[in-house]
């Protein structure tokens, strides 16, 4: 991908890379939730195949979102030590009346 008036070299060069393997055992989530997000990364592809872009777009936000909230559940330690945590609680629909 080539940088263009939106984009700066940096982010097309970001964009232009092909992840080919995620691997999930590296990540520290049960092995249930790793077969799921396996799953999801199977229709992400099948989306990105079939020209579906909103599709890929939605369910990678929804992997992810979900993904990183399991690592933050097993590490609460280091999850509530971060500033964007802070910010979020206040937010966070998990908390009570939004706080």
């Amino acid at each position: 991908m080539e940088p263009t008036e939106r984009l700066t070299r940096d982010e097309a060069a970001f964009l232009a890379k092909d992840i080919e393997f995620v691997d999930l055992r590296r990540v520290d989530v049960p092995v249930d939730f790793q077969s799921v997000i396996t799953d999801r990364l199977q229709e992400v592809e099948a989306c990105f195949e079939s020209g579906a872009p909103l599709a890929v777009v939605i369910l990678c936000g929804s992997t992810l979102e979900g993904l990183l909230y399991e690592v933050a559940k097993n590490h609460p330690a280091k999850f509530s030590r971060t500033t964007a945590h802070r910010d979020a609680t206040a937010r966070s629909v998990l908390s009570p009346n939004g706080r």
